[in-house]
C-alpha cells in the first residue's frame, strides 16, 4: 500500500524526507520530498526565533520588575529617606511624597500625622514661651519701676536726714548688732570705712555725763 508511505531516503548524496499520498479522484500518486538540511536549517531558525523570543520577554521582564520596583519600593524608600533626613536637619518637613497603598504608603502618612502632632505641639510651646516672657517682663518693668521709686525715696530721705541733721539707728537684740544710718555718722564724725558701731562705741561718743540716761 503506497497511499500513505513516508520515510526518509538518499537523493544525490543527501538525505531527504518523503511522503506518498494518493489522489484518489485523479489516480494520482503525489510524492513530495524535502532535503534533511533544509529541515534543519528550518529547525535551527525556529530553536534561534524561540531563544530570541524568550530572551527578549526576560529582557521585558526584567526591566518591567526594575520600573515597578523602582517606582513603588525604591522611589518611596528615598522619599522617606529625604524626608528623615530634613526632619533631622530642620526638625520638620513640608510633606512626604509617598501616595502608595502599601506598607510604605502606610508608614510615609503615619509619619506625617505623627509630625503634624508634633508640629502642633511646638506651636503650643511657642506660644506658651512668648506668653510667659511677656510675663516675665511685665513684672521685671514692675519691678524697676518699684526699685526706681524705692531708691527715689531713699534718696530723698537721706536729703530730709542731711537737712535736718537726723539720723536713725537699728539695734538686734539677739547679737547686739548696732546699725547706723549714713547722717548719724556724720553727726558723730565718723565713716562706715573706718569706724564699726557697736553699744561700746556708741556709748565711747557719749558725753559721760549722759551716758546714764
Amino acid at each position: 500500500d503506497l497511499s500513505h508511505l513516508h520515510g526518509a531516503v538518499t537523493i544525490n548524496s543527501h538525505e531527504a524526507f518523503f511522503r506518498i499520498e494518493y489522489f484518489k479522484p485523479w489516480d494520482w500518486f503525489v510524492i513530495a520530498h524535502v532535503d534533511m538540511g533544509e529541515i534543519t536549517r528550518i529547525s535551527g531558525s525556529i530553536r534561534t526565533g524561540t531563544l530570541l523570543v524568550a530572551l527578549g520577554c526576560a529582557l521585558l521582564l526584567i526591566l518591567a520588575m526594575t520600573y515597578l520596583t523602582r517606582r513603588f519600593v525604591v522611589a518611596p524608600v528615598q522619599a522617606l529617606s529625604r524626608a528623615s533626613r530634613a526632619i533631622a536637619t530642620q526638625g520638620t518637613v513640608s510633606g512626604i511624597p509617598v501616595r502608595t497603598r502599601d506598607e510604605l504608603g502606610q508608614l510615609a502618612r503615619d509619619l506625617e500625622q505623627t509630625l503634624s502632632i508634633i508640629e502642633e505641639g511646638r506651636r503650643n510651646l511657642k506660644e506658651q514661651v512668648r506668653k510667659r516672657t511677656q510675663d516675665l517682663a511685665d513684672a521685671n518693668e514692675r519691678l524697676e519701676q518699684e526699685v526706681a521709686q524705692r531708691r527715689d525715696t531713699e534718696t530723698k530721705l537721706l536729703l530730709a536726714q542731711e537737712m535736718a541733721r537726723l539720723g536713725y539707728w537699728e539695734l538686734d537684740h539677739v547679737d547686739t548688732t548696732l546699725t547706723w544710718s549714713k547722717e548719724v555718722y556724720a553727726i558723730f564724725g565718723r565713716t562706715p570705712d573706718t569706724f564699726s558701731p557697736s553699744i561700746e562705741t556708741f556709748l565711747e561718743l557719749v558725753h559721760p555725763d549722759d551716758r546714764d540716761m
